[in-house]
């Protein structure tokens, strides 16, 4: 297999510090979600957040402490798509990895997406919102 390749996604959904809110979401369900949600650049009285949701079915590989993003050669902080990964298997053809002040989160799914930018007082409060808006009442 060729040597994975990292290509940046949105710059304006970056992270810009290590405030971080994390869910993993299993209710017996074939499909696994995770949430993470991060602090994105925005007034500093007013802070702007961005949630990432990926969906995971045959894999399930997620790394929340991942290699430091200096050790791939990636920025302090942003969002990378790998290309050519060896995580990646059956429906899950994403492979994602969130950087964030040295840190990194990773993960492969079958779906990825990013909203925001949401004001809120705190990622944990952005996130539980986020993730109750998103699941179906009942």
């Amino acid at each position: 297999m060729a040597e994975p390749r990292y290509e940046m996604l949105s710059t304006d959904l970056s992270p810009v510090s290590d405030e971080v809110a994390v869910l993993y979401f299993d209710d017996g369900n074939p499909v696994r979600e995770h949430f993470v949600c991060y602090r994105v650049a925005g007034p500093e009285r007013q802070p702007r957040y961005a949630v990432a949701h990926i969906a995971a079915e045959d894999t399930d590989f997620y790394d929340y402490l991942g290699a430091p993003p200096s050790e791939r050669g990636l920025e302090e902080y942003g969002v990378y798509r790998v290309h050519d990964s060896d995580r990646v298997a059956g429906y899950d053809q994403h492979h994602i990895i969130l950087c964030l002040s040295g840190k990194t989160i990773e993960f492969t799914g079958l779906s990825f997406g990013i909203r925001g930018p949401t004001e809120g007082r705190s990622a944990l409060a952005v996130l539980l919102e986020h993730v109750r808006a998103s699941r179906p009442s009942g």
